[in-house]
Order: C-alpha cells, then sequence, then structure tokens
C-alpha cells in the first residue's frame, strides 16, 4: 500500500466512526413495562412509537406467555408462547405455524406461506352432523371438515375479548349459568356472512358480541364435503357465570 492510499482511508476512519455512532445513536431503545396490559418491550429512543428488540407478554403467574421481536416496529423472527407459535418476517406470518387450544392442546398446523391446512384437531365423533344451506332449505350431512378459523377458536377469541367488556349482570336467578349463541354461514369461498343471535344474554350485550363477531379478520376455511368447499352454518357460542348482586 502507498502512502497516498494509506492517508486517504486514515482520513475516512473518522467518518466511518461518525457514521456507526449515529447509527448506534439512531438504535438506542428504551425499556418499557406495561402493567396494564401485563407486556413488557423495547421502543426506539428517539421515536418512542416504534418498538424494536424483545417482547415478552407476561401470563397470569407473572410467566412469560407470549415471547418475540420487534424491528422497526414490525414482528419479526421466532414468536413463541400461547396460543401461536412460529416466524414473522416484516410484520408477517411465514412458514408452518402451530395453534394451540384454550388447554395447551395443537389445534393446527398451517403453513402461512402456502395458504395450507396441515393438521387440525376434530372435537367431534365419526358419526358427527352438521348443517347444510341450500337457498332456504337446510339439511344435517357429513363432512370431511367443518368450516375453520384459521388459528383456531383460541386466536379467533382473542380480538373478540378485546372488543367487548365482559358484563357484570344484576339479576335475581337461582341459577347463574348463560350462554349466547350467534350463527352465521361460512361460504364456499370462506367468506362469513348472515350472522345473526339465537340465543341471547341482554339486547345491549347481544349487540356488541355480534358486532365484534363480524368484526373479526375474515380468515376462514370454508367445509370440505366430497373435496369440495361447500357453505356451511357456523355456531358460535360463549358461555358466562351470572354474578348476583343484592340491593341494600
Amino acid at each position: 500500500m502507498n502512502t497516498r492510499h494509506f492517508i486517504r482511508i486514515y482520513m475516512l476512519i473518522p467518518v466511518l466512526l461518525t457514521l456507526a455512532q449515529l447509527h448506534l445513536s439512531a438504535q438506542e431503545t428504551v425499556k418499557v413495562v406495561d402493567k396494564k396490559h401485563k407486556e413488557i418491550y423495547y421502543v426506539l429512543k428517539s421515536d418512542r412509537k416504534v418498538r424494536q428488540g424483545p417482547y415478552c407478554k407476561l401470563g397470569c403467574n407473572d410467566s412469560a406467555e407470549v415471547e418475540g421481536f420487534y424491528k422497526n416496529g414490525l414482528k419479526d423472527s421466532i414468536w413463541t408462547g400461547w396460543p401461536a407459535s412460529g416466524v414473522y418476517s416484516l410484520g408477517k406470518k411465514k412458514g408452518v405455524w402451530a395453534y394451540c387450544n384454550f388447554v395447551g392442546q395443537l389445534e393446527q398446523k398451517y403453513d402461512h406461506s402456502t395458504n395450507e391446512l396441515l393438521y387440525w384437531r376434530f372435537y367431534g365423533t365419526p358419526d358427527s352432523l352438521f348443517t347444510f344451506y341450500s337457498g332456504n332449505d337446510s339439511t344435517k350431512i357429513k363432512l370431511e371438515r367443518p368450516p375453520l378459523y384459521i388459528g383456531g377458536e383460541a386466536v379467533q377469541l382473542q380480538p373478540i375479548l378485546a372488543r367487548v367488556r365482559i358484563p357484570w349482570f344484576t339479576v335475581w336467578l337461582h341459577k347463574n349459568y348463560r350462554k349466547i349463541i350467534i350463527n352465521f354461514t361460512v361460504d364456499s369461498s370462506g367468506k362469513a356472512s348472515g350472522f345473526r343471535v339465537t340465543k341471547g344474554i341482554s339486547a345491549s350485550f347481544d349487540k356488541k358480541l355480534l358486532k365484534a363477531i363480524q368484526e373479526i379478520p375474515q380468515t376462514w376455511l370454508p367445509a370440505i364435503q366430497n373435496g369440495k368447499p361447500v357453505p356451511m352454518e357456523y355456531y358460535f357460542a360463549m358461555s358466562f357465570y351470572i354474578v348476583h348482586r343484592h340491593k341494600k
């Protein structure tokens, strides 16, 4: 290396160091502990609206329920926990994801890169029948697969509960167990429509829950019969324990 080249490189070193320092400064993060939502994550010091780095959501016993990573405000890399585990790339799910039910059992495996259902847990029996609609007529039939929400029931319920506060009812009843049922149709393309309350708890709460279900992401898989997608009725139910309150 001649003297001229050495001088040029030597003069570039302070510039490179300055650029590196500016980059590190721009990526400096601040830890955030959100006690209300039981989340621990990091945000950019330069823009505290942008999450950057490790993320953790705590469960009921303050152990890690979900762990993952943010990059420039988007979910990235490996995410693990309940109810789902898999890989994000720039905020989108990639490859095979595993989804568990409310008791931690594997409920679905879905490849988000190929849009292919690899596994689903069947809760019925070989003789289970489902309601098939053709115009105004309906009949009970057997299916190879009922309508499924991608991710399973736990993933389906999360955005619903985020939109609806569970009510505390003041009632004078001996029975303290109530159920609300909402029915709708998932057509052969996986689109849900015809939402209606077939059994309610109270007019105001029924309306809120119905609206919440209609607003969840439309990530449905249609029912399959004889190897072909068919429209099928879907039965959504939530049960509540009614709290007794007596006026003094």
